[in-house]
């Protein structure tokens, strides 16, 4: 089934129809989801010449079947990240997200974007899940991101505990990717969809192999959901997750805040804006990609869970969403090794929910809005920058933010390219 959002905007615009062979653009960028269009428009801003290629079409993975929530609020993600990094890694991640959010929102206001403020609960239904609250409120606290445990909250059941986060937004995902192309477009980008790229060589210039011709490049960034190229390895630093939505036409009232359970099954719940009313979506039941003997399981527990709590609501859409989770919580973003120094990857923002561990996963782990998202920024003062510093002036920032065998420095000669990896709120909605 469609999701609801592909439902809603069955018209965007369309790509460009370009022959690729022999074309020589500055910079590729792989992939057309809300990564790939947040670079493509930074650079094309200032005054690169820029071509998106995606395979499917605007927004067909990752961004175009999240639940869309830009929320500094990520489930158990700060504590997380705090059991294995440095107080001051996880105070960079909140700075990235921070100004992600922060971009993208202005970016909205800008455009006329439509999108809606809402107070981002996490919540516990158990003892455990009470603890890992708390977990998550002490992370919090120690960064200076002002949560509060709260109750009562709107949902119609009783909690342990929750946390709660004002002042946080939900969106509609493909209204802001088509604000994205016409910007990108405006700026002399080039976005052709219904293109897959199999293969490109490493160093300078890269030659980049489609199915539609070949075609040269100064740089390509990956913006793919794990990196096509095996080259970074990254299939072994990546656990593919996957995980269920649904849509519902409610009955009564409805919480208009944007909820999410610490404890598993995960539970998410936001509300979403049509013209013929309110439709209440929840997701969960999230697992690693394959390991489930029936997937329509997943949607049937969804469907179940929200009748029982809210009685004579009916399922209007139904799907799953894919994203990857990274082995030591924090998302890549830089060269890709083996690459040459011209090939960029951006990739490992995984949801937030609770999953079940694996051998490969370790503990599970969740992003900011994810999904997630990176930002790259062009060397322009204009160019609003996630991290509030650049490699340029604190060259060991990102090294500090990344893990160590992932370094992720601009080299001098590439430093048009401004990668954060930590700013899952451009790439961007969590999933759950």
């Amino acid at each position: 089934m469609k999701t609801v959002w592909f439902d809603r905007h069955p018209d965007l615009a369309l790509s460009d129809d370009v022959d690729l062979e022999g074309l020589r653009p500055e910079t590729v960028v792989v992939g057309a989801g809300l990564t790939g269009l947040a670079i493509g428009v930074l650079l094309a801003r200032s005054g690169q010449d820029v071509v998106i290629l995606e395979y499917q079409r605007l927004g067909g993975v990752t961004t175009g079947h999240t639940t869309a929530k830009l929320s500094l609020l990520q489930g158990s993600q700060f504590s997380t990240i705090l059991e294995r990094h440095s107080p001051e890694m996880l105070a960079a991640y909140l700075e990235a997200n921070r100004e992600g959010q922060a971009w993208l929102r202005r970016f909205m206001d800008e455009k006329g974007v439509e999108y809606q403020v809402r107070d981002a609960w996490t919540y516990a239904t158990t003892e455990k899940g009470l603890k890992e609250l708390e977990a998550e409120h002490e992370a919090c606290r120690q960064v200076g991101l002002a949560v509060e445990m709260a109750e009562p909250t709107e949902l119609p059941f009783e909690v342990a505990g929750a946390l709660r986060l004002p002042d946080q937004l939900q969106i509609d995902p493909l209204l802001v990717l088509d604000a994205l192309r016409a910007q990108f477009v405006e700026h002399g980008g080039v976005l052709v969809e219904g293109v897959r790229v199999t293969d490109a060589t490493s160093g300078q210039p890269v030659e980049v192999t489609t199915s539609r011709g070949k075609l040269t490049a100064r740089e390509v960034i990956l913006a793919t959901g794990a990196p096509f190229l095996d080259r970074g390895g990254h299939f072994a630093k990546l656990v593919p997750q996957r995980s269920y939505v649904t849509m519902h036409k409610p009955a009564g009232a409805i919480p208009q805040g944007m909820y999410l359970s610490i404890d598993a099954p995960t539970r998410s719940l936001r509300t979403v804006e049509t013209p013929e009313g309110q439709l209440l979506m929840v997701g969960g039941n999230g697992h690693v990609t394959g390991r489930t003997d029936r997937e329509s399981e997943a949607v049937d527990s969804l469907e179940a869970w929200t009748k029982e709590h809210f009685p004579g609501a009916e399922m209007t859409h139904s799907w799953s969403a894919q994203d990857y989770e990274p082995h030591d919580t924090l998302p890549f973003a830089g060269p890709l090794p083996g690459g040459g120094g011209a090939i960029y990857a951006a990739t490992g923002f995984p949801s937030t929910r609770p999953t079940t561990p694996s051998p490969s996963a370790g503990t599970s782990s969740g992003s900011a809005f994810s999904s997630a998202a990176t930002q790259s920024f062009a060397n322009s003062p204009a160019t609003p920058t996630v991290f509030l510093t650049t490699c340029a002036t604190v060259p060991s920032f990102n090294e500090r933010l990344f893990s160590a065998s992932a370094q992720a420095i601009c080299p001098p000669r590439s430093c048009w390219l401004r990668f954060s990896a930590a700013a899952t709120a451009l790439a961007i909605p969590h999933l759950l």
